[in-house]
């Protein structure tokens, strides 16, 4: 079984809460931050057959370090405080907050195009009550990632002097990436790569933002306004309501839960496929089955359970020929760069988070409340 994933509890106001983070994983953050770097540069060169340096990616983070500062202050006062604990650079932190932002929008900057590029990524659902035995919208994703961030998981319980307590999931020195709050107010995330990549908001900070919201309506504007960097979709619910915000830098779709479950893997749908960066079917086939597969046992049955969504859903280890599968605990890296790093259900009735390291087949189950 993979180790559980460590908990720690943060308090005052946002710089304190930042620094205390920083402070306590100061060591884990600089290295992780130079792992992405590194990721980037491999990256570029091996799709884009360019050549990028330390330095260059630093430029790019310092350009968009005012957008992120004018965006929300308590974010950014968070981030800051996690820079000064962890003493590290605005611009090194930017990018491992903006990883998978970053990468996109350098694809874009330099105009490559390689059909190698495979949609490996996140499984991502939203299901209504009336098909949940106890009657509660449940959110539940596995996040999918390179596997060297795998040893820098932590689940995040946060008590701010100002703004809503929230619990989630993130990764040593980056702000909420999936999570609920004490309002009831949920949000999950898969990535999307958008062809219309600009200087934005990175996803982290647009997810940090929503769940500092006290309503449901509020979170949602938040996210729709947001000038976002690249393409993410985001999978959000209070008890009452769900929506599934497809979005590339410049557009969205927002889809409205109604008595059907809402699935998300890392393609676009038909009336953003524009939007998406490498169209050819054959790139998008680890995506289009994970989706297929999810979407085919969520309409099999009209009530689900938590147990049921953890271990028949999430747990889906079946892979096609490609070697994709909804539950990849691929950590050799047998068939892709991406693996399942963590697993979650947020419920927002109960303002509970279900959460493993890895994927459920090899993960032990925690469950965090707000």
């Amino acid at each position: 079984m993979l180790p559980l994933i460590p908990v720690i509890e943060l308090s005052g106001s946002y710089q304190a809460i930042g620094k205390q983070f920083g402070e306590q994983y100061k060591n884990q953050i600089q290295q992780f931050a130079q792992t992405r770097v590194t990721r980037i540069i491999n990256f570029v060169k091996k799709y884009g057959k360019v050549d990028v340096n330390e330095q260059d990616i630093l430029n790019i983070a310092n350009s968009f370090l005012s957008i992120h500062q004018h965006y929300d202050i308590n974010s950014w006062d968070e981030f800051l405080g996690i820079a000064q604990g962890a003493q590290i650079s605005q611009e090194l932190l930017l990018v491992l907050n903006s990883y998978t932002d970053l990468r996109d929008y350098i694809c874009k900057l330099k105009g490559f195009n390689d059909p190698e590029i495979r949609f490996d990524g996140c499984t991502g659902f939203i299901i209504d009550k009336t098909m949940t035995v106890d009657n509660q919208i449940i959110i539940g994703q596995t996040w999918d990632m390179s596997v060297e961030a795998i040893d820098y998981l932590v689940i995040v319980k946060k008590n701010p002097d100002n703004g809503p307590k929230m619990v989630y999931l993130t990764t040593m020195g980056c702000l909420a990436l999936i999570g609920l709050n004490q309002h009831k107010l949920a949000i999950g995330t898969t990535n999307l790569m958008a062809n219309d990549c600009e200087l934005g908001v990175n996803y982290l900070a647009t997810i940090n933002k929503a769940l500092m919201a006290s309503s449901y309506e509020a979170m949602i504007s938040d996210i729709i306004a947001t000038k976002k960097m690249s393409g993410h979709s985001f999978l959000c619910a209070s008890p009452n309501q769900g929506n599934l915000i497809e979005a590339s830098a410049t557009h969205q779709l927002n889809f409205k839960l109604e008595h059907f479950p809402l699935v998300k893997t890392n393609n676009y749908g038909e009336a953003m496929m524009k939007y998406q960066m490498y169209t050819p079917e054959q790139r998008q086939r680890n995506s289009i089955y994970r989706y297929s597969r999810a979407l085919g046992f969520l309409v099999e049955k009209t009530q689900w359970t938590a147990d049921g969504l953890w271990n028949k859903v999430l747990a889906d280890d079946c892979r096609n020929e490609s070697g994709a599968a909804i539950c990849n605990e691929d950590y050799d890296g047998k068939y892709s760069e991406f693996a399942t790093l963590a697993t979650v259900l947020l419920m927002p009735e109960t303002k509970t988070m279900w959460v493993c390291r890895g994927g459920v087949v090899s993960g032990q189950k925690q469950e965090i409340s707000c």
